[in-house]
């Protein structure tokens, strides 16, 4: 397909995904060179999503995997935890905030644990920037969005050149992009040098880089920071939106995960990742959330050099697209795809299950997400959690009628669920006491 002057590759048959990503990452390991969102807006130098594969993304890659590989990631639980129930109790307070409160706890784990940031519950400046860059890599993200995509030779137009407005809007985006990394970074460098510095993933490396690290390793420490804090809080936020937009549209399967959780857990006591392998259905419902919704729809690499497969031939520079919309609801592999059914992936009584949608939801090869342990961390608790302690249903409309929500979206680089209204009613006031007493004795933690 040739298209914004192009050659495009689709692919829809995960077995096609693989060959190439996969068995052939050393080929297709790249990046598509995105002119506006990588080279005018920062991002190739602020995110491992659109660093090019080399020596950069291997250090970059190789920090993140020290912190984050499953040993590692453990370290983290107690925090993600409190992050968790924390969102349990604001969203008692303001419900039809649940959105922002999923938003504002994933990001200050990850800023805590990424550079000993306290954050603030409302107003946060560095959850604000991260809002911000956000909406400026889903906007320099949008294919077909801005010419110096599609015609590079359009990246010397000076910024003063009528019809160039793009070209300082990627000025001022490149602002944003490099304090988000660059602002936490140094924070961390001068409390190191005072001597006050809090515990942190980057604090830590800097201190194994020893007193003079070189400029690639501050660039790929950077970048590996930076990746997190932007990144992480879209991703995890996504997945539990459209899960609790799954919980109101299908009540029995939220029944069914309560039971579970009661029976496994009891009353008495809050679940915690200790829980997490006596609760299977509770990872199916994960992976179905992942498969009904993939986190990114299409997922775009670049060849690096001439190939033939299956007999054709795949030009250098060819963009190769992994549709994981199509793949994810391809009905010869899942029955009736566009129905919510965690079953599907159930290994007992003989059952057959499906196809685990994990394989595309973290990548492949070479770029498999480095985080994908501690991101389902956070999914387990979050869901297990909510299931805990509350029943979420429709809002009843002005005629007393609980109609649930369409299953509508909104796409950029990401899938996001529209915003819907979503009731909370907790199932006991002693399951809140638990998760009231619970961040109390936590709340030291994460600052505020």
């Amino acid at each position: 397909m040739h298209l914004f002057g192009r050659e495009f590759i689709v692919l829809n048959q995960l077995e096609d995904v693989l060959n190439l990503f996969e068995k052939r990452s050393s080929l297709y390991s790249t990046k598509p060179r995105l002119v506006m969102a990588g080279e005018l807006v920062g991002r190739e130098r602020t995110s491992m999503l659109f660093l090019k594969y080399g020596p950069m993304m291997q250090k970059t890659r190789q920090i993140v995997h020290s912190w984050m590989n499953p040993k590692a990631s453990k370290n983290a639980y107690a925090l993600q935890e409190l992050g968790s129930l924390r969102t349990i109790l604001r969203i008692l307070e303001t419900p039809d905030r649940y959105a922002q409160h999923i938003r504002i706890t994933v990001g200050s784990v990850i800023l805590k644990l990424t550079y000993g940031i306290d954050t603030e519950p409302e107003n946060d400046p560095w959850i604000q920037l991260s809002e911000s860059l956000s909406h400026i890599t889903a906007e320099a993200s949008k294919p077909g969005r801005w010419l110096v995509d599609s015609f590079p030779s359009m990246v010397y137009i000076p910024s003063w050149f009528p019809g160039a407005s793009w070209k300082k809007w990627g000025s001022d985006s490149r602002t944003v992009s490099m304090n988000l990394v660059r602002l936490p970074y140094q924070r961390v460098k001068d409390k190191l040098a005072e001597g006050s510095q809090d515990v942190s993933w980057t604090a830590s490396q800097l201190a194994a880089f020893g007193e003079n690290p070189t400029p690639s390793e501050e660039d790929a420490l950077i970048c590996a920071a930076g990746s997190l804090y932007a990144g992480g809080i879209d991703t995890t936020t996504i997945v539990i939106r459209t899960f609790i937009l799954m919980m109101v549209r299908y009540p029995e399967i939220q029944r069914r995960a309560q039971e579970d959780i009661d029976r496994v857990v009891g009353t008495h006591r809050l679940p915690n990742m200790g829980d997490m392998d006596s609760l299977p259905y509770i990872s199916y419902i994960i992976k179905e959330t992942l498969r009904i919704n993939p986190l990114a729809p299409v997922i775009p690499h670049s060849l690096d050099k001439d190939d033939v497969y299956k007999g054709y031939r795949i030009p250098k520079g060819t963009w190769i697209m992994a549709n994981a919309w199509a793949i994810h609801h391809d009905p010869t592999v899942h029955k009736d795809p566009d129905v919510f059914n965690p079953s599907r992936f159930e290994t007992t009584n003989g059952n057959i299950p499906e196809r685990d949608p994990s394989i595309l939801a973290f990548g492949f090869g070479r770029r498999i997400c480095p985080g994908m342990h501690l991101s389902q961390a956070s999914m387990f608790l979050y869901i297990a959690h909510l299931l805990f302690v509350y029943e979420m249903s429709p809002v009843p409309d002005k005629d007393g009628n609980c109609i649930p929500p369409p299953a509508a979206y909104y796409a950029t680089h990401l899938r996001y669920p529209e915003h819907f209204p979503c009731k909370f009613t907790p199932r006991s006031q002693e399951r809140v006491k638990l998760v009231e007493d619970a961040v109390a004795n936590g709340t030291h933690a994460l600052g505020p």
